[in-house]
């Protein structure tokens, strides 16, 4: 019988009942678990989080435009200006390569850190 299941009788719901806590055995092991995880990929994700929600809320052809109005941006630019923002453009999808990294399989890490790369570059070679 779980707990909660709406039937009467168990001693879970009894000791719950007189308020002797929830009554499945090793409930409270939980504890240790609600200790702040505070690795850098954590702070990034609290970080990045609004803007990913932003991001998701949106049509799915609005993070898609501003990608690629970024790229068309920086290229036609080129210059100082330019390289900006291609380095702005790289740094979206550096933030969002490295929140979906663990999700994603070997082939698909691959052709990001490609994309990632030439998009760096492009923007350095604005800069000589």
């Amino acid at each position: 019988m779980a707990c909660g299941d709406g039937q009467t009788g168990g001693l879970g719901q009894r000791q719950a009942a007189l308020g002797l806590g929830h009554g499945e055995a090793r409930h409270d092991d939980h504890r240790w678990q609600a200790r702040a995880v505070t690795t850098p990929r954590r702070r990034l994700e609290l970080r990045i989080g609004p803007l990913v929600v932003l991001l998701a809320r949106l049509p799915r052809i609005v993070p898609f435009l501003i990608v690629f109005g970024l790229l068309i941006g920086g290229l036609l630019l080129q210059g100082v200006a330019g390289a900006l923002v291609l380095l702005a453009l790289s740094s979206l999808l550096a933030g969002l390569l490295f929140l979906a990294w663990p999700a994603l399989p070997p082939q698909a890490r691959v052709v990001r850190v490609i994309v990632l790369a030439v998009v760096v570059l492009r923007a350095v070679s604005f800069l000589r």
